[in-house]
């Protein structure tokens, strides 16, 4: 037994531990103390220095391992009295329908293990379970099977089988019905006597889950053009009625959030904020006429809205998305409200135009109405990232768009962080290159000739994944490693040059890229390899007095790389 342990410390090592330190003691002595209680003495007697040691951090002593606790073996959770299995029988041979109410009147109905078996019903045949909404949920009863069912149902959208025929907009109508008892019952049952009411938890979590429900359903009818027929105006009344939280400023009404109430700033699950997104993206998929504006009635309580919580962040993050769209349609509503809308304060505070360059689409003409200067800084602080996504599509939509690009690239490299913003932005640039070749040169031009400081051209290296015609991308590509050797994506960048044996501009950037190695070893020596094979195809060629520099570069580059058979090339 003995044997059985390392060999007791010395005095050096027990002078070296502290008991009263937070270091832990070696594993060697914490495997004697655990077991001291029935180790024999001869064994024991060796170690007592350090238990008398570890008993000043413990004296009470270790633990007697014959005193523990009895061994408890872990088993399968209990299934309810209606597994998956029986259900989906149930569902098979009598529909959904009945399976359903099968599950309402089960001995143990209510348990929450039903929302699993439901979950995995509705997955298992969405075409089926989406067809009678109505009649589901009136079978379900129980408030809290219906709005996960609701729930369920609504993430089945995305599918193009489900929801047949009008069940989208039934099951719109069962949601906002289910909603509105939800909000009836919580005013009824509001009293003083906790012991009179129901369990808060479970209350609003069925009726927020019955909220995110209705909502996500409303906004699939919209998207896929689903008619509401005449109850169309009391959606649009309850989603109006949904925003009212953000009619009234912060901090002038009582907290009365209930208890395990979604957070009222989180983008996405905010109520009052996708009711503005559901209200907004029905007017955008309305016919409308070139320069119609948008509903009356809507811009009046965006206006109310505005004014009231303009600034604060859920406010923000419904109404940045769609800036695009009130700048399209609602273009004199944008302008009143410029000064809240519109800035882009440099201590990144959110407004709203910040929040359509973090999550909106692209939009040109919303650019030019920005403040030039806070859009510059934004693209200098990368706060938030995608502002430079913004600019680049804009730029190749119109390379003229923000004024003269030269004058543009000068001004976004003169301050702290431009020349890392202008390297960016010229790789997104190269990114977006696809559809706009000639925008994309235009500007590529435009930045070698704005004198930037060095590194502002590293993004420029990206070109070489785009499709300009190789005699531009060679000189440009040129032009840009002169002003700065460490070009991204140099790998490729020789890869293509090294297709131009005949080019000495080809033999000249390789060089430049072999003498101004990367952070990436491995990138260098695929850069070098493009230059040995470059170097060789230059050979098999007639002898050429233009070429006869540049190929004396790239050799002397390679060399001095440590290629020392570069000199028989």
């Amino acid at each position: 037994m003995t044997d059985a342990f390392s060999a007791p410390p010395g005095p050096q090592e027990l002078a070296g531990y502290d008991p009263a330190s937070a270091n832990r003691p070696p594993r060697a002595w914490l495997q004697v103390w655990d077991w001291s209680p029935v180790l024999p003495e001869p064994v024991l007697t060796p170690w007592q220095p350090v238990l008398t040691l570890l008993r000043r951090a413990k004296p009470s002593g270790p633990d007697d391992p014959r005193t523990t606790g009895p061994f408890v073996q872990i088993t399968d959770a209990p299934r309810p009295v209606v597994d998956e299995r029986q259900a989906a029988a149930i569902a098979a041979e009598h529909g959904p329908t009945a399976a359903a109410a099968t599950l309402a009147t089960a001995p143990d109905a209510g348990d929450p293990r039903y929302l699993m078996v439901l979950r995995a019903l509705i997955e298992g045949d969405p075409v089926a379970w989406t067809t009678q909404p109505a009649e589901i949920t009136a079978r379900l009863a129980l408030p809290s099977l219906c709005a996960f069912y609701l729930s369920i149902a609504a993430e089945q959208t995305r599918r193009r089988d489900a929801f047949p025929a009008n069940a989208l907009a039934e099951a719109v109508m069962v949601a906002l019905a289910a909603h509105r008892d939800h909000a009836t019952l919580a005013d009824s049952t509001t009293t003083d006597d906790p012991a009179t009411g129901t369990d808060p938890d479970d209350d609003s979590s069925t009726a927020d889950l019955t909220e995110q429900a209705l909502l996500d359903l409303v906004f699939a009818a919209w998207r896929t053009g689903t008619d509401l027929g005449t109850n169309l105006p009391a959606v649009l009344d309850h989603l109006y009625n949904l925003t009212a939280p953000l009619t009234t400023p912060a901090g002038t009404t009582p907290d009365d959030t209930s208890p395990g109430a979604l957070p009222a700033d989180f983008v996405g699950t905010d109520p009052a904020g996708r009711a503005i997104h559901c209200l907004l993206e029905h007017a955008r998929r309305q016919p409308s006429a070139p320069g119609d504006s948008l509903p009356t009635r809507l811009l009046h309580h965006l206006t109310t809205i505005t004014e009231a919580t303009g600034t604060e962040p859920r406010t923000v993050a419904a109404l940045g998305p769609y800036l695009p769209l009130l700048h399209h349609r609602a273009l004199d509503w944008i302008h009143d409200h410029r000064t809240v809308l519109l800035p882009l304060p440099a201590d990144g505070t959110p407004t709203a135009a910040s929040a359509w360059l973090r999550w909106g689409p692209a939009h040109p003409p919303l650019l030019t109405d920005l403040d030039r200067a806070e859009l510059l800084t934004r693209l200098r602080t990368s706060t938030p990232p995608e502002a430079a996504s913004h600019m680049a599509l804009a730029l190749l939509d119109d390379p003229h768009i923000l004024g003269d690009p030269a004058a543009l690239f000068v001004e976004l490299a003169a301050a702290d962080g431009g020349s890392a913003a202008a390297s960016r932005l010229l790789e997104l640039l190269a990114h977006h290159t696809a559809h706009a070749t000639d925008a994309a040169v235009q500007l590529w031009r435009a930045a070698l000739s704005a004198g930037m400081p060095p590194g502002a051209m590293v993004g420029a290296g990206t070109f070489s994944l785009t499709a300009i015609d190789e005699a531009t991308w060679l000189d440009l590509t040129l032009a840009s490693a002169r002003h700065t050797p460490a070009l991204r994506n140099t790998d490729h960048i020789a890869e293509r040059a090294a297709h131009h044996p005949g080019k000495p501009e080809a033999a000249h950037l390789v060089a430049l890229l072999v003498a101004h190695p990367s952070t990436d070893p491995w990138r260098d020596a695929t850069v070098r390899q493009h230059a040995r094979s470059l170097l060789t195809a230059i050979a098999q060629l007639p002898p050429a007095p233009e070429a006869e520099r540049p190929t004396q570069e790239l050799r002397d580059a390679l060399i001095t790389a440590g290629d020392i058979d570069a000199h028989q090339m």
